[in-house]
């Protein structure tokens, strides 16, 4: 059993002790000895712990069952908390550490009150399941307070300028900014003091992205203000992108399920060849964070029922299209991605209604009425005959959407 540490404990007389660093280590030998302390969460008996390398701490006894805080805290941990409640003190913010809220029985590592919105910062090194940090997130919500998940920035496996690595836990931690368009993370690193923000996340596959990194130390930063940037995707996107649209291609052609497999399936019932679907099944868009699938995958569903209706010859409502993801939502053919980000979020009705914006940019379908598109009968948008016709689509295409395509979140941001 992992033994609960924590910084804030309670003398008998009911007075608090901090740990904060005001005290030297003979005052806190000196207040071992003078009497007892207990956690002011489970008022258990906790014990002052001073050594000469680790900070000093109060720890419950192992037979302790407490469960206030996320996770069972390491020294890097409480260094964590020390470094960001200092920091906070420096802007003359009202802050608390180890902050207890009643009525949900949860204590954040530190409560911050700023310019009357109440925060609750939860730094975090150890995962822990979906379903906490989802109750831990809810209750603090309830009383009206903001939680905000920091990721120990040592526990990303990968990253560098332009990619990172995220474990389903980790995507957790994925916020979306609707004053700059982007999805983003932000880590921090207690060796170096130094916040990470990884912008403009878009998702390569299940847990690879590509972003632009930025590093701040820790005193530029005037909370809650992280400078997220307006920037255009990089070509160098598109092209792992494209690089991944060609894996997932080639690995759904070879699909073990064969028909058995809804997508696979719904392109034959069509007669719609997978090797053989345009260029503009698989765009590379923002909101393809929202599901776990590839890009490719979601819009095939949409090129099917747009298909359908370009043959008999009349236009498609944007709701068919909408009902189309949440069917296959429904049947788990589609799986949502849980992120920071994900929760209130109507999933089909967005990224449907931002895949027909970029079409219509491209031209691929032209907006004839409020909620109705057509499909543009143009020998570059059609899907191609054979392989090799294929090829020379597709490079036509990406000629000419290539700049469409990297410019699209930044235009959106403009209207």
């Amino acid at each position: 059993m992992e033994v609960i540490i924590i910084l804030i404990a309670n003398k008998r007389s009911g007075e608090s002790v901090l740990l904060d660093g005001r005290f030297s280590k003979d005052e806190l030998l000196a207040a071992k000895k003078m009497g007892a302390f207990y956690c002011p969460q489970c008022q258990g008996s906790v014990i002052l712990k001073v050594g000469n390398v680790k900070i000093p701490h109060f720890a419950h006894r192992s037979s302790s069952n407490c469960h206030s805080f996320s996770e069972a805290e390491s020294a890097l941990h409480l260094e964590a908390k020390l470094q960001l409640y200092h920091w906070f003190k420096k802007q003359n913010f009202i802050c608390e550490i180890e902050k207890t809220y009643f009525g949900i029985s949860q204590r954040s590592d530190i409560g911050v009150l700023v310019n009357s919105m109440e925060y609750a910062v939860e730094f975090q090194r150890s995962s822990i399941s979906i379903e906490k940090w989802m109750a831990r997130t809810e209750g603090y919500e309830k009383k009206g307070i903001i939680p905000l998940w920091l990721l120990s920035h040592d526990r990303i496996s990968s990253h560098t300028l332009n990619h990172i690595t995220l474990t389903s836990f980790h995507q957790l931690f994925i916020r979306f900014s609707p004053y700059t368009n982007q999805f983003y993370l932000i880590s921090y690193d207690v060796n170096s003091k130094q916040f990470y923000v990884f912008e403009h996340l878009k998702p390569i596959t299940k847990n690879q992205f590509s972003c632009i990194r930025h590093y701040y130390r820790l005193q530029s930063i005037k909370f809650p203000y992280f400078p997220l940037h307006q920037k255009t995707q990089k070509p160098v996107f598109l092209e792992k992108h494209l690089v991944q649209l060609e894996r997932w291609r080639s690995a759904r052609y070879y699909s073990a399920k064969g028909l058995q497999d809804s997508f696979l399936s719904g392109l034959y019932e069509a007669g719609e060849p997978l090797l053989l679907l345009p260029a503009w099944v698989g765009l590379p868009l923002q909101s393809s964070m929202y599901l776990r699938e590839f890009a490719a995958e979601w819009q095939g569903y949409i090129y099917l029922v747009v298909r359908k209706a370009s043959r008999l010859n009349r236009s498609i409502h944007i709701e068919e299209a909408v009902g189309e993801i949440a069917l296959r939502l429904r049947r788990q053919e589609l799986r949502i991605r849980l992120t920071g980000a994900s929760k209130g979020i109507d999933i089909a009705n967005t990224i449907v209604r931002d895949y027909f914006i970029l079409l219509e940019k491209i031209g691929v379908v032209k907006k004839i009425r409020e909620e109705e598109y057509r499909l543009q009968q143009l020998p570059v948008f059609s899907p191609p005959d054979h392989i090799d016709q294929k090829k020379e689509k597709d490079r036509l295409f990406w000629d000419y959407a290539k700049l469409i395509v990297l410019n699209y979140e930044s235009l959106r941001l403009q209207e």
